[in-house]
């Protein structure tokens, strides 16, 4: 009897060896082919039953598919992938199947169950890895067949397991099938075949093929409580670990956490108010009630003895401040009071009326009383402002109307005739939330001396009341008019962080914090002795005479602090009357540094001194746009700031701003004018007080108008693309568009909108402002995004239109995770921009779709969906304080989920609520991670998503750092990614971060991090030299409530944080006569920069080096010649070109002082050269030769490899700018400007980024080979 043919097909992911339920991704499918063909069913049907039972039992328990395939003369399916989900069901169905009659050949049955099989529409899995078990008896035969279907199963990603029936002849063709020859294993028989089983089920657990997803790793073991009392969390975690950098992110939680309690807690805990409740309802119906809203002591509350909280726990106003009915009361003749007193009725007279805002927007659902009668509404307004009134009196009358966001208005009617009324034109004065004008500014006094603090703000209605803070806490009953002034009694216990903040019946809005430092007295200043500042030198470089041959030296530095002296007095004035005072170098000494072949000389800073400083606020950057991978420069795009022009972009894209003492934030519009190509976009840019601050700003591309008519309304899709669905759809109603007048328009309108899909983070990076909202106290809550549009409209002529009917728009839900209440309802809003402030304001609530219709958008599953008016925000000036209501601002709606603030409570709390988060992140100036950041042209920027999502739902941005730290508002127990940029964008290398256990980070990608944003509270770190018995460190996220001891930390304080650094040392200056003296014969510069004949030089090298991280340039002016004296040395490493890959070939630009003119005090001389000589110094033993050198330049090669000595003197003559063909760069600007002409290599043109390219217009070309 002919043996029985047999196949099996298997696809799965690794098993857990001891057999528990899988997590995510550890399941897999198994297809299995099974041969019944007429000539052996009867005599080993049964046999292979009892294989295929034991098989399957051993992929149990699991999360796994099965199917089952068999042949004879034809394949047919007996059970897909999807059809039973337990192994009793499968089990059961191995037994109920049928023969497949007839003898057929092995290798057609592969080939269609390979096809037929691994598909999604049969059950196939997306990210499993697949692989095939062939049990047969049968040969195949032609090489070329099994060729063939190797290839396809290379195709599909399958893994070949052969159990070889048919003897030793079949072997070769069956390892071309498998690919590798331990794969094939030969079967004697079926006894043999039945106590494989086990070992068939491990081969194939063992060797589980690739796929093109990642595979998330092991879970990491849990972590210690997040709280050393009372109730935390641990946590453990997972990565998501990828062959190839193209795979798909990994599906499945990269986190999970419980609660934890270890111990009561039993320090002193102060109590702090939560915020305010709704106001309740009035006391009486009319003359003159009492509301009441109350607040409680709960964030924290007072716990071990701890502080209750200051002031009361309610307050109080009046309401319903009108007479009460009077039954008494005469009326017109002909008419007569009510039944229930509260009107006259006059049964023949009409009153007929239209609301509108000051906006002129139609207000709806607006409530129209009597003035006499304001107990209940006569009538509201519809949807297109209207009401009418019947029945009522209106002789000696007036109209009272009340509105929500709008201020209420007395309005007296007009007869029109004997029987109708109406009212004259009259707009509402629509609510404006405040925004604050004035903002405490951070102060520095001695004890004993006078401060002011103040705050100052417009809106409507125009804010007059004006809490204070100090270190988070509410001072009570503190300030008068805005203005906190302290008296000559200031104390050390004055110092700390001060904000106010202001309600009205708009909304609440709070200041920045203000930094108070109150010093000592007795001496003359503030600015004390040097603050230490450590430099490390080239290598092999040391200070001369240092028998220890230290390589760091201690340059000290004044630090430009802000200082006060002794003499100076506080007015009362909101800012300081005086200029702006800093710690500055009042005397440096000269300090010799020794190197193996050379020496030079550098400053030190002996002794500061308070004087008045140089204090601007520069704010630059780059404005652009991205398509298709390309950046698009906004071209003379103008920057609209409070309603006014305030600046203009280059043809590059670039910009600069200055403002004044006082501004630490920029709410700016970018447009385009001229060339139309970008929809306007607003952003929110923090700048670092009194220095340079850039910024990178991405805009929005202008769609193409989509055309409709405006009787019939539209319904436009937006976001998706050919490969992906689109998200959401916007609705607009038939007979809806008006004029800029409110007349209704009848015509072909062009409506251009503007999608920001949050499954594309180039849409991210182009949304207004950063995703936040304020919080019920004024503060700032991070929102996380499901989407955002702008949408404007025009006629055939480009004359604006707007809608005066409520859009719908509809989001589909099978696309993102929408949290829902606990009535099933979507935790959605709707949001508008308020530019004004920066912030996002909801305007509506999201609610299910009850009605699913026939659009594909809509039919996939259930939708979320709202009717919303678009509002308009007015701009408002804010230097006279006058509101401009002429200009009108359509701002972004963005469709967000507004996230609960929370805090940890001593109760047990099953799972801890998504909220509001910050992480910590430290810049350093190079990878020792040993010296703060704290230049402006840092961006730390994050991508939030919720885990097992490729959406984002938020990103956030912060360009100031404090003493190379930021705190960055972020969302909790969620995926966020993290990279810091230079200059638009040369990313940061991430450095050895310090974290609370391994495992915080599940990726590192392009110098960006992916973690899950857990708060793991205060921890131990027992592996950190800085380890003491019961010190705890916390971060790298911090809650809400912490976000103030966040915030005063710094790079170098013991606290876990994510750090990142340039690839390189940040370039220094050290000068011989101190970098602000200009009237020394050795002063760098012979003229202050505010001079007009000021000049910065800078010179282009460009190195080929395969290692050498530590490779230094050290450049050393001298006069006329390496003889004269010295001006001082510039210190740069090479980098390579942020954009590219290749880090071998870079570049590096020095400064060196300019020739030409010397100031000693006394007189000036002109036409002195500078003597520039070049070294190039590193730790690694390598050898440079100078390639390449520009014609026309003077310069000498220094050539001694066996010294070490190797650069060039170049003589820069005076007279001589030079240019870039040269490599040499002399401009009449700031350094930092010809600075970034030396790295781009050009002066001017598109070309201009400010980017290190080493290939364009490099002086001279070294190449160094290890």
């Amino acid at each position: 009897m002919a043996a029985k043919h047999f196949a099996a097909v298997v696809m799965f992911l690794i098993v857990c060896q001891d057999l528990a339920i899988a997590n995510p991704g550890d399941d897999f499918d198994l297809v299995i082919l099974f041969e019944s063909s007429d000539d052996s069913r009867s005599t080993n049907f049964v046999e292979e039953k009892r294989f295929l039972s034991r098989l399957v039992r051993q992929m149990f328990p699991s999360n796994n598919r099965i199917a089952l395939y068999t042949f004879g003369k034809s394949t047919y399916s007996q059970f897909s992938l999807d059809m039973y989900s337990t192994p009793q069901d499968i089990l059961q169905a191995i037994q109920y199947m049928w023969f497949s009659t007839g003898n057929g050949a092995l290798a057609p049955a592969i080939n269609f169950t390979i096809a037929d099989a691994f598909q999604s529409t049969g059950g196939d899995r997306e990210c499993t890895a697949n692989s095939m078990l062939i049990v047969t008896h049968s040969a195949i035969i032609d090489s070329d067949q099994a060729l063939t279907l190797a290839e396809q199963l290379v195709d599909k990603m399958v893994t070949t397991f052969i159990l070889n029936m048919a003897g030793p002849s079949a072997n070769l063709n069956f390892e071309t099938l498998t690919n590798d020859s331990s794969r094939v294993i030969d079967i004697a028989n079926w006894t043999v075949l039945q106590n494989m089983s086990l070992s068939v089920a491990n081969s194939l657990k063992s060797d589980v093929g690739s796929t093109d997803c990642g595979r998330l790793t092991q879970w990491q073991p849990w972590t210690g409580c997040s709280r050393t009392c009372g109730y935390g969390f641990t946590f453990r975690t997972r990565q998501c670990q990828k062959e190839n950098p193209s795979d798909k992110d990994c599906m499945g939680d990269f986190s999970e956490n419980k609660p934890c309690f270890l111990t009561a807690c039993t320090d002193p805990i102060d109590g702090n108010w939560a915020f305010w409740g709704n106001w309740g309802s009035c006391s009486k119906t009319c003359g003159t009630g009492l509301q009441q809203r109350a607040r409680s002591c709960t964030l924290p509350a007072p716990a071990n003895g701890g502080k209750a909280c200051p002031g009361n726990n309610t307050q109080t106003k009046t309401c319903a401040d009108y007479d009460c009915p009077n039954c008494n009361a005469p009326c017109p003749p002909g008419a007569h009071r009510s039944q229930d007193c509260k009107i006259c009725e006059c049964s023949s007279l009409t009153l007929n009326g239209k609301v509108m805002d000051d906006n002129s927007e139609i207000v709806q659902n607006a409530s129209i009383f009597l003035e006499s009668s304001k107990y209940s509404p006569l009538a509201t307004t519809d949807e297109f402002g209207l009401f009418q009134i019947s029945g009522v009196c209106l002789m000696n009358e007036r109209v009272f109307i009340s509105a929500e966001h709008c201020a209420d208005a007395h309005i007296t009617p007009k007869e029109v005739n004997a029987t109708h009324w109406t009212l004259p034109d009259f707009k509402l004065d629509a609510y404006v939330p405040p925004t604050l004008t004035v903002e405490p500014e951070d102060k520095i006094r001695m004890v004993g001396q006078s401060l002011s603090l103040c705050c100052s703000g417009i809106g409507k209605p125009k804010p007059t009341v004006f809490k204070w803070y100090k270190n988070g806490i509410e001072i009570e009953d503190a300030g008068l008019n805005g203005t906190l002034y302290f008296h000559t009694t200031l104390t050390k216990g004055d110092s700390g962080t001060y904000k106010c903040s202001t309600e009205t019946e708009a909304g609440i809005t709070e200041s920045r914090e203000a930094d108070v430092e109150i010093k000592d007295s007795g001496s003359s200043d503030t600015c004390g002795s040097p603050v230490s500042q450590l430099e490390t030198l080239p290598s092999g470089c040391f200070v001369a005479g240092d028998v220890n041959r230290d390589n760091t030296v201690d340059i000290g530095t004044c630090g430009k602090l802000p200082c006060i002296r002794s003499s100076l007095h506080d007015n009362g004035s909101c800012s300081d009357y005086w200029p702006h005072h800093c710690c500055d170098v009042k005397i440096v000494e000269s300090i010799g540094i020794d190197c193996v072949t050379f020496n030079y000389t550098i400053s030190r800073v002996k002794s500061c001194e308070c004087k008045p400083c140089m204090f601007k606020t520069v704010l630059s950057g780059r404005a652009f746009g991205r398509q298709n991978d390309t950046d698009v420069p906004l071209r003379l795009g103008d920057i609209i700031i409070n309603g006014k022009k305030f600046a203009t972009t280059n043809m590059g894209g670039f910009f600069k701003m200055d403002f004044p003492k006082g501004i630490r934030r920029v709410v700016a519009t970018f447009h385009d004018p001229i060339f139309k190509k970008f929809t306007d976009v607003t952003k929110v840019i923090e700048v670092n007080e009194g220095s340079d601050t850039f910024a990178t700003i991405v805009v929005p591309l202008k769609p193409v108008p989509i055309p409709f008519a405006s009787n019939n309304g539209t319904e436009i899709n937006l976001g998706g693309n050919k490969h992906t669905p689109p998200a959401a759809k916007l609705s607009i109603q038939p007979d809806s568009i008006v004029t800029a007048d409110g007349k209704t328009f009848n015509g072909n309108v062009k409506a251009s909108l503007h999608f920001m899909d949050p499954r594309n983070r180039d849409d991210m990076d182009a949304a207004n402002g950063n995703f936040e909202s304020e919080g019920p106290d004024g503060s700032k809550v991070p929102l996380s995004t499901f989407g955002m549009f702008k949408f404007d409209m025009t006629d055939d002529n480009g004359t604006d239109l707007t809608v005066n009917k409520p859009l719908k728009f509809s989001l589909d839900a099978s696309l993102f995770d929408v949290p829902l209440d606990e009535n099933g309802e979507p935790q959605l809003s709707v949001w508008n921009y308020d530019q004004n402030k920066g912030t996002w304001v909801e305007i509506a609530k999201m609610k299910k779709n009850p009605v699913v219709t026939g659009r594909k958008l809509l039919a996939a599953s259930e939708t979320y969906i709202v009717d919303y008016r678009q509002p308009v925000i007015p701009i408002l000036d804010q230097y006279n304080q006058r509101t401009v209501t002429n200009q009108i601002i359509t701002g972004y709606t963005n469709c967000d989920h507004s996230v609960p603030i929370y805090g940890y409570k001593t109760v047990t709390i099953r799972e801890p609520k998504a909220g509001a988060c910050f992480v910590s992140v430290s810049v350093y100036k190079d990878l020792t991670l040993k010296q703060t950041y704290d230049a402006g042209d840092i961006e730390i920027k994050t991508y939030v998503q919720n885990p097992g999502s490729t959406s984002y739902i938020g990103t956030s941005s912060i360009k100031v750092l404090r003493n190379g730290h930021a705190c960055i508002p972020t969302l909790c127990q969620k995926n966020v990614y993290i990279h810091v940029v230079r200059n638009s964008k040369e990313r940061l290398y991430p450095g050895k971060h310090y974290l609370p256990h391994p495992g915080y980070i599940t990726q590192t990608k392009d110098n960006e991090i992916l973690f899950v944003s857990n708060d793991v509270g205060s921890h131990f770190d027992k592996s950190s030299p800085l380890y003491t018995p019961n010190t705890l460190f916390k971060g790298p996220m911090f809650q809400l409530a912490d976000k103030f001891s966040c915030s005063r930390l710094t790079a170098l304080d013991n606290h876990f944080t994510f750090k990142f650094a340039p690839f390189t040392k940040t370039p220094t200056l050290n000068t011989v006569a101190g970098i602000g003296n200009y009237d020394a014969k050795k002063a760098w510069y012979p003229v202050s920069p505010a001079s007009v004949t000021f000049r910065s030089c800078f010179m282009k090298l460009r190195v080929k080096v395969t290692d050498a991280a530590d490779l230094r340039i050290i450049a050393t002016s001298f006069i006329q010649d390496t003889k004269g004296d010295q001006f001082g040395s510039y210190d740069v490493g090479p980098i390579p070109d942020p954009r590219k890959d290749d880090i071998t070939m870079r570049g590096a630009c020095f400064e060196f002082r300019c020739p030409g003119l010397i100031n000693d005090g006394n007189n000036f001389y002109m036409n002195y050269s500078t003597a520039v000589k070049v070294q190039l110094l590193s730790s690694s033993n390598f050898k440079c030769q100078m390639r390449e050198v520009k014609n026309g330049l003077n310069v000498q090669p220094i050539q001694d490899p066996t010294k070490g000595d190797i650069g060039l003197i170049f003589t820069a003559e005076p007279g001589n700018n030079y240019g870039s063909k040269y490599g040499v760069f002399v401009e009449d600007k700031t350094p930092k400007e010809t600075e970034q002409f030396c790295n781009s290599g050009v002066n001017f043109g598109r070309n201009l980024d400010g980017m290190m390219n080493p290939f364009s217009n490099a002086a001279a070309f070294f190449d160094c080979t290890k």
